[in-house]
């Protein structure tokens, strides 16, 4: 769909099957001479050491035209069931310590949202009293939330 509505998208990724354009935003910003709009990334942030998050946004920014808009969706650390059910996963930071981490690196952070797809909502809405009252006092003591995704949007500046 993206490729659809853009007139240029490149992709990057270190999996050599991926058929990604690049590996790494290092290898793009080699090669790569025109900027971008926009950056979109759909559970990837979760897969990279937070110490390699800083390095690879500065690199991301240089692809990046001003107020180019940035959508990154991750996995909700706060729902442990929709995190932890991939041990691929290894930062474990709160997604607006990530947002905050990029935006040292040029970015301001716009919004940042919990949200579960239709299934899951459908279940959440049809929680016993009891289940609710549960899950309530799960996110008012510990934080712990229903909602299985985050989505971060953030501008390039």
């Amino acid at each position: 769909m993206i490729k659809e509505i853009a007139s240029k998208v490149i992709s990057i990724d270190c999996d050599k099957d991926s058929g990604a354009d690049y590996a790494t935003p290092k290898n793009a910003l080699q090669k790569e001479t025109k900027k971008y709009d926009g950056l979109f990334s759909e559970h990837v942030i979760e897969h990279i050491p937070i110490q390699a998050v800083p390095e690879i946004f500065r690199d991301l920014r240089c692809l990046l035209n001003k107020d180019a808009e940035v959508i990154l969706t991750i996995p909700n650390i706060y729902n442990f069931g929709a995190f932890f059910s991939n041990y691929e996963h290894v930062n474990f930071s709160p997604p607006d310590h990530i947002a905050s981490i990029i935006e040292l690196e040029g970015f301001h952070c716009n919004k940042i949202f919990s949200w579960s797809k239709q299934r899951h909502v459908q279940r959440h809405s049809s929680l016993s009293e009891v289940e609710f009252f549960i899950a309530n006092f799960l996110e008012k003591e510990f934080n712990l939330q229903l909602a299985r995704f985050v989505t971060i949007n953030l501008t390039a500046v």
